[in-house]
């Protein structure tokens, strides 16, 4: 295979990866002029899930309201993990059905006990817990948003059923 060729397709491959990775996506339209600054700015930002950061202090409020906690793992040199940030846990259905949980980040740099507690050995792991602090599910690895969806939504129904 001559240079020519292998640099055609390390090109080609690196445009996929690209292309497959969202890079490549643009706004379709940029801000409404005819709104001010501020309003520019609240119509432009991205939902978000409000994540805590102690699990303890997610299990109380999960006792106190019967809702199940999302705990998610997480490292910042992560890629899974920002991806998952940025592409899931960003969109507005997952921060709609995100509001029946106790949001809970642990980053298993800083709190590398309750990660091995809880048997994390791939990021990003997320754990499903009832009210009491049992697993109802996990996910390990990337999860399309619609799965997350899926997941969260189990996660109440189980929480439900255990009343």
């Amino acid at each position: 295979m001559t240079k020519k060729t292998l640099l055609g397709w390390v090109t080609i491959g690196a445009a996929a990866v690209w292309l497959a990775t969202g890079c490549a996506t643009q706004r379709e339209s940029g801000p409404d002029v005819s709104l001010s600054t501020a309003e520019n700015a609240e119509a432009n930002r991205l939902p978000e899930i409000k994540w805590g950061y102690s699990l303890p202090d997610g299990l109380k409020i999960a006792s106190e309201t019967r809702k199940p906690v999302i705990v998610d793992f997480y490292a910042p040199w992560c890629v899974a993990c920002r991806l998952t940030d940025q592409r899931i846990y960003s969109r507005e259905d997952v921060v709609k059905t995100s509001w029946a949980l106790v949001p809970v980040k642990i980053d298993v740099d800083e709190k590398p006990g309750i990660a091995s507690k809880y048997g994390v050995r791939e990021l990003p792991t997320v754990l499903f817990l009832n009210s009491e602090g049992k697993e109802i599910s996990r996910v390990s690895g990337l999860l399309p948003a619609e799965g997350m969806i899926q997941r969260m939504e189990q996660a109440v129904t189980a929480e439900a059923s255990a009343f």
